[in-house]
């Protein structure tokens, strides 16, 4: 009722002392978790999850938790929630999910027996592009290949598979390839509809150098979901590089950023619009909200240095600029901007 209302804070408390006197109260525990995620309290949520990991009974919610966790930065725990359920229970959904939280913490072999377990059927093609990439990743590449082999020559009708599928070729930076296949698929299968095949469809034309044709299928994406965040940040980024339609660009970021308000990406995509702009203060203190959630970007300290620079601030240039050299040693641009810092 509080939650519905917008009083967080009063829903919050409830949920809390419900949970103090019966801990077993599992849509309970998964709401209040989502509230704190959603006020930012990652630590409250991690802890709550934990709590509930031997406790939460409902099938559904333990999946709900294990996504959270992971979303957290916590895979482990997510594995461990996963590991649960499916004891719990056996299904291709559960066994896509169990070989995805292997996949993270590193356990291929076990993410490769758990996405062949995932059976003939809606998911069939989503695990076998997974088992391709874990493949891959454990150097058994003639396997992989012949999956993606048959894939290419068949082409079915499975847009979600088929999205995995052109992700797993644009990884491999085989470009052409994904374009050729997309190609493919709507000549035997009609343009796909839906906001995912778009946004899959620009970031190949992204890859491909052609900026124009990728903010073009980002716009479809939004004439079919207009609040769709991602797109929204790669068009106000697009326009932030080209220093182009800054004012719509702005506007487009800040549209993203309240659907992900902790997003360190559109963060940064807003601290950029603002540097293009001349808005040095309000740039430095957008990217630095950036950094305190993803200190380890080199990107984002890059542009930090580029700000400061601007500022007239050398010191805080030149470790800003260091940091980026530390965290991508290959940062050409950045070195090149630290050596001419006087």
């Amino acid at each position: 009722y509080y939650s519905g209302k917008g009083d967080d804070e009063a829903a919050s408390g409830y949920l809390e002392k419900l949970l103090a006197q019966n801990p077993h109260y599992d849509t309970e525990r998964a709401t209040l978790a989502e509230i704190y995620i959603e006020k930012g309290r990652k630590e409250e949520a991690l802890k709550l999850l934990r709590d509930g990991l031997q406790v939460v009974q409902k099938n559904e919610i333990i999946s709900n938790m294990a996504i959270m966790a992971s979303d957290l930065g916590d895979s482990g725990l997510g594995l461990r929630l996963m590991e649960r359920l499916i004891q719990k229970e056996q299904n291709d959904g559960n066994y896509m999910l169990l070989g995805v939280f292997y996949a993270r913490t590193g356990n291929q072999e076990k993410a490769a027996e758990s996405f062949a377990k995932v059976g003939p059927g809606g998911m069939k093609m989503t695990a076998d592009v997974n088992l391709a990439l874990t493949l891959d990743k454990l150097g058994r590449e003639k396997e992989a290949a012949a999956l993606i082999d048959k894939y290419l020559a068949e082409c079915p009708k499975d847009e979600d598979g088929t999205l995995e599928f052109i992700d797993y070729l644009r990884r491999r930076k085989e470009f052409e390839k994904a374009q050729g296949h997309l190609q493919k698929y709507i000549s035997l299968h009609g343009e796909a509809q839906g906001e995912k095949f778009y946004f899959s469809w620009g970031m190949i034309r992204d890859a491909m150098g052609d900026t124009a044709g990728a903010v073009q299928k980002m716009q479809k994406v939004l004439d079919i979901n207009p609040v769709e965040p991602y797109s929204l940040n790669y068009i106000a980024y697009t326009y932030a590089v080209l220093g182009e339609k800054l004012d719509e660009a702005e506007t487009m970021v800040k549209k993203a950023l309240e659907s992900m308000p902790h997003s360190a990406p559109f963060l940064d995509t807003l601290g950029w619009v603002y540097f293009k702009k001349g808005k040095f203060a309000e740039a430095a203190a957008e990217l630095e909200r950036a950094l305190a959630l993803m200190g380890n970007d080199p990107i984002i300290w890059e542009h930090l240095g580029d700000v400061a620079a601007a500022m007239k601030d050398t010191q805080k240039a030149r470790e800003a600029y260091g940091n980026s050299i530390k965290y991508d040693p290959s940062n050409e641009a950045a070195k090149k901007k630290l050596s001419e810092i006087k």
